[in-house]
C-alpha cells in the first residue's frame, strides 16, 4: 500500500509504481521494504518512509538503487510513470527490441475448457456438460466411487461414479449419502477459492488458495485426520486445524491415506499404513 492510501485520500497509477519500487526493493534485499507487528504500524511506517533496511549500494548500481528510491518517493508525483521507468537505461537497453519479421507469438485468451469421462464400460471419452453454465474445469479428479472438478472460478463440484455400485460415505461433501449422478457444486464451501482436490476411496481433500485444507467422507481408516472424532463419517466439508499455521502446497490421497506437501516444504502424511 502507498503513503496515499494508507492515508485514505485521492490517489491514482502513481500508487502502481510504488508497488512496483516495494517488489523491487524485495528483490534486491529480500527483505519485506516494510515490516511491522500489526497493520496500524506498517501503515505509520509506510507514511513516515521507515523502510527495513536499505538496498546495499556495494551490491547494486547506483542506477538501480536510485530507480528504487524514485517509485518508493513519498510524494506521488516525484515518482516516474511506466513510461519514464522502461525509458530508463538501466532498462531499455535491456528491452528486446521488436521487428516485422518476427513470428507472431500464440497467446491463450479462452478461459473455456471441456470435461470427459470414460471408464466403467465407457470405452471412449464422453463430453461432460453438466457443470453449471459459465463454469469451466481446471482441474479433475477421479476416485474408485466418485469425481471431482475444480473450476477456474474455483468452485468444486463433486458426483458419483455410477459404475462403482457402492455404498457412499458423504464423499461428495453436500451433507448427505444421496448419489449425486450430476456434477453438483459443493456449497458448503462456498466463499472458498479452491485450489486442488484429490480424491481416495470413499473420501475428499481439498486445498484452498490459502493453503487451508478440508476433507469429508469416510474416516473408517482415519484419512480425514482427526482421529474419527466426529464418527466414521464426515458428511460435509471439514478444515483440518493443523495446518491453520502451516499451509499447504500440494495434497495426493491413495485409497486409504493421504500425503501433503506444505509450504514450508514439509511432507505430511496419515491414514491407514497397511503395506
Amino acid at each position: 500500500m502507498s503513503p496515499e492510501l494508507c492515508q485514505g485520500v485521492k490517489y491514482n497509477f502513481k500508487s502502481d509504481i510504488w508497488a512496483v519500487g516495494c517488489v523491487i526493493f524485495e528483490l534486491l534485499t529480500l527483505k519485506r521494504t516494510f515490516d511491522a507487528t500489526n497493520p496500524l504500524n506498517l501503515c505509520v511506517k509506510i507514511v513516515q518512509g521507515n523502510r527495513a533496511m536499505e538496498v546495499d549500494s556495494s551490491v547494486y548500481s547506483w542506477e538501480l538503487i536510485q530507480m528504487v528510491n524514485s517509485c518508493l518517493d513519498q510524494d506521488p508525483e516525484k515518482r516516474p510513470t511506466a513510461d519514464e521507468l522502461l525509458e530508463q537505461p538501466l532498462l531499455s537497453k535491456r528491452r528486446r527490441s521488436s521487428t516485422v519479421n518476427e513470428a507472431p507469438i500464440a497467446v491463450v485468451t479462452s478461459r473455456t475448457s471441456e470435461v470427459y469421462v470414460w471408464g466403467g464400460g465407457k470405452s471412449t471419452p464422453q463430453k461432460l456438460d453438466a457443470i453449471k453454465s459459465g463454469c469451466s474445469a481446471r482441474q479433475v479428479c477421479a476416485g474408485n466411487t466418485h469425481f471431482a472438478v475444480v473450476t477456474v472460478e474455483k468452485e468444486l463440484y463433486t458426483w458419483v461414479n455410477m459404475q462403482g455400485g457402492t455404498k457412499l460415505h458423504g464423499q461428495l461433501g453436500h451433507g448427505d449419502r444421496a448419489s449425486y449422478r450430476q456434477p453438483k457444486h459443493v456449497e458448503k464451501l462456498q466463499g472458498k477459492a479452491i485450489r486442488q482436490v484429490s480424491c481416495g476411496d470413499d473420501f475428499t481433500v481439498c486445498i484452498t488458495d490459502e493453503g487451508q485444507l478440508y476433507a469429508f467422507g469416510s474416516d473408517y481408516y482415519g484419512c480425514i485426520g482427526i482421529d474419527k472424532a466426529y464418527g466414521s463419517e464426515v458428511l460435509e466439508p471439514l478444515q483440518l486445524d493443523f495446518f491453520l499455521t502451516n499451509p499447504v502446497e500440494q495434497v495426493s490421497c491413495g485409497d486409504n491415506h493421504v500425503a501433503v506437501l506444505t509450504r514450508n516444504r514439509e511432507v505430511y502424511t496419515w491414514g491407514c499404513g497397511e503395506y
